[in-house]
């Protein structure tokens, strides 16, 4: 079954999983975050994630697409982490750091893959995150090319 990402956000932000308050306060931002994060399996048994996180201006306020400010999925295999989805707001690149740091140290692997475009127009933002393009085509779309991250 695919699903768009207006229906993953709307079941995220409605769906009986956990709200996280304050969890990137431990980063320094000073402000107020919450964050909701659900865990699955893909077909060939390999862990996926996928992680949400809103600013709403008080705890009380409700979680919607105005004051959603990043998302991204990602899939753990055997010796990498590959990031499927990456989306912030206005491309914090700090923020993008802290997520990018946050899969690294939850799938608890020293490799990331990040796809972009053979046009490489992310490719500046994804070198800002630490990602290096590595000379390999991605494996389903011959147009994306990959850049990794070793730790």
């Amino acid at each position: 079954m695919w699903i768009s990402n207006n229906q993953l956000n709307n079941f995220l932000r409605t769906g009986k999983i956990p709200i996280y308050w304050n969890f990137l306060n431990v980063f320094n931002l000073n402000a107020n975050y919450k964050l909701r994060i659900m865990n699955m399996r893909t077909l060939d048994n390999n862990p996926y994630s996928f992680l949400r996180v809103w600013k709403p201006d008080n705890f009380f306020d409700d979680l919607n697409s105005n004051n959603l400010i990043a998302a991204i999925d990602y899939q753990t295999k055997d010796d990498f982490a590959k990031i499927e989805y990456l989306n912030v707001k206005n491309n914090n690149v700090v923020l993008s750091r802290i997520l990018v740091d946050f899969v690294k140290n939850n799938s608890n692997k020293n490799k990331i893959i990040l796809d972009i475009h053979q046009s490489l127009n992310r490719y500046e933002y994804a070198k800002n995150l630490g990602f290096l393009l590595n000379n390999k085509t991605c494996s389903d779309n011959p147009y994306w090319k990959e850049t990794e991250r070793n730790y």
